[in-house]
């Protein structure tokens, strides 16, 4: 029975292992969209089951999230990754655009740090290869399988 749980702890190492990969500089370069991808379902799930938040309360959850989501629909940011360790960022929402520079290196566990910026918190945000994405995850939390903060490459 220990060879068989070893094993299997073994295979399952492997696999996450061979998807979560380093970051590479050639793998970065270039542009990128960010995702952030909110289950309403699942939140609301949570709220509704939470016997301590009064039906008032569920209405207000269900409100503020259908606002979030309504405001993450016309947002659209854009990574544009520089060989210099410049990047720049675009964010678009409701017909407005700005546009921010910042810095980036890729630290000594492979893991790709976007320095200096109001969107993200550059303390615990790193970013990771997975599945030709990049995924945010928390260093203090580790890595999210249901990931909701990612990039995609645009070019």
């Amino acid at each position: 029975m220990k060879r068989l749980t070893l094993l299997l702890t073994a295979l399952v190492l492997t696999f996450s292992l061979q998807a979560q990969k380093s970051v590479k500089e050639k793998d970065v370069l270039g542009e990128w969209k960010l995702i952030i991808d909110i289950n309403q379902d699942e939140i609301m799930e949570g709220v509704e089951e939470d016997e301590d938040i009064p039906f008032l309360g569920e209405w207000l959850a269900e409100s503020v999230i259908g606002l979030v989501s309504n405001i993450l629909d016309d947002l659209e940011i854009y990574f544009d990754f520089r060989k210099d360790g410049q990047v720049k960022i675009v964010a678009e929402i409701f017909g407005e655009r700005e546009v921010e520079y910042s810095e980036w290196y890729i630290n000594s566990r492979g893991e790709l740090v976007i320095v200096d910026t109001d969107i993200f918190d550059n303390d615990n945000d790193v970013w990771v290869m997975e599945n030709d994405r990049l995924v945010s995850y928390e260093k203090r939390r580790g890595r999210d399988p249901e990931a909701d903060v990612y990039m995609i490459r645009i070019d």
